[in-house]
């Protein structure tokens, strides 16, 4: 018979390391540029802040979604226990 099962050590590792891969995502530094007329040089202070932002929007996206599949795999290995508390006190079990 093939066993189904989530093994909460291996999850919680692939979701650290997930987390770590995420806090590795640094934003980029800010620049000045003053001293152009070349007006896509103008822009670059502005392209930057928006990519900054959008970083800092996906990291708080993602770390949220981690915590949920945190959350998930506890609630698997809870309800699993609950289940096999309820098979094992059945009165057919005993």
């Amino acid at each position: 018979m093939v066993s189904i099962k989530l093994d909460p050590a291996q999850w919680n590792g692939v979701v650290s390391n997930a987390s770590s891969a995420l806090n590795n995502v640094n934003t980029t530094s800010t620049v000045s540029v003053t001293k152009t007329s070349i007006d896509p040089f103008k822009s670059v202070p502005k392209v930057l802040s928006d990519i900054n932002a959008v970083l800092s929007s996906y990291k708080a996206a993602a770390q949220t979604d981690l915590s949920k599949m945190e959350q998930a795999a506890q609630t698997i290995v809870d309800e699993d226990q609950n289940a096999g508390n309820q098979i094992k006190n059945s009165v057919r079990f005993q």
